[in-house]
């Protein structure tokens, strides 16, 4: 059987169709508590640490690919298995207050979720 161009032009985009109609049936969907959060006064040198919980919103796996961020001394931990559906999760991250002043740090949320990448923010007053 010979394939002709329009024929194989109506199976890519019958292909593309699918895997978008899927993309939409299937999908997941982060939802934090809380975006942002004020840690307040941090003394010098100290660690201040919170706890970023999230939800799966969508109805298949949610799992977090990657945490990013430019701050060196903030540190963060994420669950290392998938989120089923419904069930919540949580983000640990600790910020170190080396420099007097504000405190504004961010932490990219990179996931397999169809809103991506989250930014969640801290900020504080170094003392």
């Amino acid at each position: 059987m010979l394939i002709t161009p329009h024929c194989m032009k109506k199976c890519l985009s019958f292909s593309v169709f699918c895997l978008f109609a899927i993309g939409v049936l299937f999908s997941q969907s982060i939802k934090f508590s809380s975006e942002e959060v004020d840690l307040g006064i941090i003394p010098k040198g100290a660690y201040m640490s919170h706890k970023f919980e999230f939800k799966n919103d969508g109805d298949s796996d949610l799992i977090i690919t990657k945490l990013s961020s430019l701050n060196e001394t903030l540190l963060a931990t994420s669950p290392t298995k998938a989120i089923a559906p419904g069930q919540t999760g949580i983000i640990e991250v600790s910020c170190k207050g080396e420099n007097f002043g504000a405190l504004y740090s961010n932490l990219m949320v990179i996931s397999n979720a169809k809103n991506g990448m989250i930014t969640l923010r801290l900020k504080g007053e170094v003392l």
